[in-house]
C-alpha cells in the first residue's frame, strides 16, 4: 500500500515521522535502497525512462522510491527501529545497565546493528513486493505500447527478484534462525495475499476478509519484524514477543484504514489497499479503536520513559486520530 496520501494530507503525520527519524537517526528508505542497489539503481532508472507515456505502474513506484525524498512510501523500517529502541530501553531498565558501547551497538541511538539491518531488510522486502505487484496482464492487449509494457513487466519482475535476493542474503547474515524463520513467514504471507486478491479483484471486501487480506499483504511482515526486533534484543519473554507481534499487526491495519479514509474510500491503483465494505463512520470507529488497542499494547510492554515509545505512540495517534484525517 502507498502512504503518500497520508503524508500529503496530515501535518501531524509528517511531524511525527520527522521526530521519529531524528530519534533513531533514520534517513528513510531512499538511502537504504540506494545502498542496496548501488550501480544497479542507475541502470534501473535509465530503463524505467523507456516506459514514459505507458502509464505502467513501475513508473509511479520508481518515482516514489527514488525521487520523493522525505515523502517516502515506506515507514515500516522506522517502526521496526522504534520497537527495537523501546526493547533495548526495556532491557536496560530491567538490568539497571547503561547503553552499550560495543561494536554490535549503535551507541548514539541505542539500537543494535542487527536491528538496524533488520529494518532495512523489511523495507527492501516490501519494496520488492511493490515492484512485483506492478506487473500488468498484457496478454489481451492488442494496441498501444504493448512492447514497452512488456519491458515494464520484465523490469518489475527482475527488480523485485534482485531486491528479494539481497534481502535474503542480509537476513541470513543476521545469523539468527528464529528471526530468519519469522521474517520468511511474513514474505510467504505476502505471496498468499496476491492469490487471495485474485479471487476478489473488483469488489469491496467484507470486514473479516479485508482484515485477513491486509494482514497477509503487509501486517504479517511488520508483525513478525517487530517480534524479531525483540528477539535480537535477547528478550525471550513470551508475553512481550506476543505484544510486539500484535503492535506490528495493528500498526499495519491502522496504516491501511488511514489510507482508505484519506482517499475517501477511492483507491484507483490496484496495488494499493483494497476497498472495504463498510460505511465511513464504521471505518473511522474501527480505526480509532485499533489505535487505542495499539497504544494499550505499547504501554503494557515498554517503559513510558522511553523516547521511542513516545514517538511510536505519536505516529499511531497521527494515523488514527479522526481530526488528523478529515
Amino acid at each position: 500500500m502507498l502512504f503518500s496520501q497520508i503524508v500529503r494530507r496530515s501535518p501531524q503525520w509528517k511531524r511525527a515521522v520527522a521526530e521519529a527519524e531524528k530519534l533513531v537517526s533514520y534517513s528513510g528508505s531512499y538511502l537504504s535502497l540506494q545502498s542496496s542497489l548501488s550501480d544497479e539503481e542507475a541502470n534501473l532508472a535509465l530503463s524505467v525512462r523507456k516506459l514514459l507515456g505507458t502509464k505502467h505502474p513501475l513508473l509511479q513506484t520508481a518515482k516514489d522510491l527514488f525521487y520523493n525524498g522525505n515523502n517516502s512510501i515506506q515507514t515500516r523500517g522506522l517502526v521496526v527501529l522504534l520497537v527495537s529502541q523501546a526493547a533495548n530501553d526495556l532491557k536496560r531498565s530491567l538490568s539497571g545497565s547503561q547503553p552499550s558501547t560495543s561494536a554490535g551497538t549503535d551507541c548514539s541511538e541505542k539500537i543494535l546493528t542487527k536491528q538496524r539491518h533488520l529494518a532495512e531488510i523489511v523495507e527492501i522486502v516490501y519494496t520488492a513486493n511493490l515492484l512485483h505487484r506492478g506487473v500488468l496482464d498484457v496478454a489481451q492487449m492488442t494496441s498501444g505500447n504493448v512492447e514497452k509494457l512488456k519491458l515494464g513487466n520484465k523490469l518489475a519482475v527482475l527488480g523485485g527478484d534482485f531486491l528479494l535476493a539481497n534481502a535474503s542474503v542480509a537476513l541470513a547474515n543476521l545469523c539468527a534462525p528464529q528471526v530468519t524463520s519469522s521474517v520468511a513467514q511474513g514474505i510467504a504471507d505476502m505471496s498468499e495475499a496476491e492469490f487471495l486478491s485474485l479471487k476478489h479483484p473488483d469488489r469491496a471486501l467484507p470486514q473479516d476478509l479485508w482484515d485477513r487480506t491486509i494482514y497477509l499483504q503487509s501486517g504479517s511482515l511488520l508483525a513478525h519484524s517487530c517480534k524479531s526486533a525483540i528477539l535480537l534484543a535477547d528478550l525471550d519473554d513470551q508475553s512481550l514477543l506476543d505484544n510486539s507481534f500484535t503492535i506490528g499487526r495493528r500498526v499495519a491495519l491502522i496504516y491501511a484504514l488511514s489510507e482508505i479514509l484519506t482517499t475517501n474510500g477511492s483507491v484507483n491503483n490496484k496495488r494499493e489497499t483494497p476497498e472495504i465494505d463498510m460505511s465511513r463512520q464504521e471505518t473511522f470507529d474501527w480505526l480509532e479503536n485499533q489505535g487505542k488497542l495499539a497504544i494499550e499494547s505499547i504501554n503494557s510492554s515498554f517503559p513510558s520513559s522511553s523516547g521511542a515509545v513516545r514517538s511510536l505512540k505519536q505516529i499511531i495517534r497521527a494515523l488514527s486520530d479522526r481530526k488528523c484525517l478529515v
